[in-house]
């Protein structure tokens, strides 16, 4: 709440309204380069929920944004500036979370997605209340904000007993954690990411909207589904789900509901569509969690379609994965998360040109894939074997593309010399006057002369013996050809002729 209270006051004092995390925005490319690739998971998993956030509420943002500019006599303000937008608030979410003291990016990013569903994804009406309450205060009344339904019902049920209870109730327990907060010295131990799951999956049975991805809470009368079960029931899902053609045109944001659909209807329902069973609590927490490690992957906007597509077919071997193995949530290098992670980084930013031969990316991720959902049965050993074979196929990939960037430098490095070596030629040749040479002289120095002169200096420098010799030779034929031939010593010069000649043969016989 406090840095909240900064970021306003800062906002409203003329002063940037997220200096709170300029930071982390202002290193250079040097500094960026060393950011460990968690934290750069991390960073994603903000900057995606915020962009989801400001696309989800672009009109209600963009009154908000002209509202707020107007009120600091401003034509306008960027919506990054917004100390209400979706960006401040995450930004401000991530820095409380930078106070908890764990190297588990997974339990880092299911936070995040909690944050998302139980804020970001319920501040449409926030920004309404906001604007109507600006509009009521003559803040630029005429850009009208329509009330929802949604904004009404909710400013009905804060007014009626019930919602107040509900606001009691609420401050009760911030009152409760301010006390706790104040209390005691010692450290309380860092949570697992099974403890925290626990608590969202507490919050979901309170009716903590968005709190958790199922409402398997409100089925504990049912039995629970037998492990064997449920690891028959994915082999079967594992053949079929999300196939090339499945994928062609998916919503991202669905495919996750979708799968846990799949999951409820064959596991959990019978035929008229009544539930019969419900998971076992750690299956169904593995199960959301599994969920949420996609959402993140998949909501990337960095990753292509096309590899999006083929990183979607592995959920259910990974879930599948997950629950027969307990050790999967909290070892960070567990074959099917390290997979999943090389899949993800190799794919992240890759331009998908068509190129679907052997040799291309796209081929070698689509048979890493194929390969996991084909041939997965219970050995886990699979994972590491094709993340072996496709970690070979990127190291050959990436001594290629050094390669490449060789070649590239030194072409780049050998026109830049080509250049210099080009002017001093010139420079030599105008020195000596090669200008007023007879036509035919003058057509052998500035061309094929001029051509090997170049290649001599390029390969020998300015003190290369066969560049002086061909120095020389253009020195002979100006001083006997040029504009003081006529004060040369004819006799000297019918003494020379035998050497031009033999030094031109030797020059053209070298460039031919």
């Amino acid at each position: 709440m406090r840095l909240l209270e900064n970021t306003f006051t800062s906002f409203w004092a003329g002063r940037s309204s997220v200096s709170f995390y300029a930071d982390r925005s202002s290193m250079d490319d040097e500094e960026f380069s060393l950011v460990e690739k968690e934290e750069l998971e991390e960073e994603l998993a903000v900057t995606s929920m915020a962009s989801k956030a400001i696309s989800n509420y672009h009109r209600e943002l963009h009154t908000l944004n002209r509202r707020f500019a107007h009120m600091l006599g401003l034509e306008s303000i960027d919506g990054k500036e917004n100390p209400a937008g979706p960006t401040a608030l995450s930004q401000i979410f991530r820095v409380v979370l930078d106070e908890w003291d764990t190297e588990e990016v997974l339990a880092r990013i299911v936070v995040y997605k909690c944050f998302e569903k139980s804020v970001l994804s319920n501040l449409g009406d926030v920004y309404e209340a906001m604007n109507l309450y600006l509009a009521e205060k003559d803040v630029l009344p005429e850009l009208s904000q329509q009330r929802s339904r949604g904004w009404v019902r909710n400013r009905q049920q804060a007014h009626s007993p019930a919602g107040r209870s509900s606001d009691a109730d609420s401050s009760t327990v911030e009152d409760s954690a301010v006390a706790d907060t104040g209390s005691g010295a010692e450290e309380e131990p860092i949570p697992t990411l099974q403890e925290i799951w626990q608590y969202v999956r507490q919050l979901a049975s309170q009716g903590v909207p968005g709190a958790a991805g199922t409402g398997a809470a409100s089925n504990q009368h049912l039995p629970v589904l037998p492990r064997n079960n449920v690891m028959d029931a994915l082999s079967n899902m594992q053949s079929a789900a999300l196939s090339d053609l499945d994928l062609e045109n998916v919503e991202w944001n669905a495919v996750q509901d979708r799968i846990r659909q799949q999951l409820s209807q064959t596991l959990c329902l019978d035929e008229e569509g009544n539930a019969t069973h419900r998971f076992g609590e750690q299956d169904q927490q593995t199960i959301d969690l599994i969920m949420m490690l996609f959402d993140q992957v998949l909501d990337d906007a960095n990753l292509p379609d096309a590899m999006r597509a083929l990183i979607a077919r592995l959920q259910i071997p990974v879930l599948k994965a997950a629950i027969a193995d307990d050790t999967f949530v909290d070892d960070q290098q567990h074959p099917a998360r390290r997979l999943l992670n090389d899949l993800a980084a190799a794919s992240v930013g890759w331009r998908d040109d068509g190129d679907r031969s052997e040799k291309s990316l796209y081929f070698h991720v689509k048979q890493t894939v194929d390969r996991i959902v084909h041939e997965y049965t219970e050995d886990i050993a699979l994972f590491d074997e094709v993340r072996e074979d496709f970690a070979r196929f990127m190291e050959k990939r990436a001594r290629l593309k050094k390669i490449l960037e060789d070649r590239l430098t030194q072409a780049v490095s050998g026109e830049e010399k080509l250049e210099v070596a080009q002017q001093r030629v010139e420079e030599v040749l105008h020195e000596l006057g090669v200008a007023y040479l007879p036509a035919a002289a003058r057509e052998i120095l500035e061309k094929p002369w001029k051509k090997l002169m170049t290649i001599l200096l390029l390969r020998e420098g300015e003190e290369g013996a066969n560049w002086q010799k061909a120095v020389n030779l253009a020195k002979l034929l100006t001083q006997y050809l040029g504009r003081d031939a006529g004060s040369v010593d004819r006799q000297k010069l019918l003494s020379s002729i035998p050497d031009i000649i033999s030094g031109l043969k030797k020059g053209f016989s070298y460039i031919s």
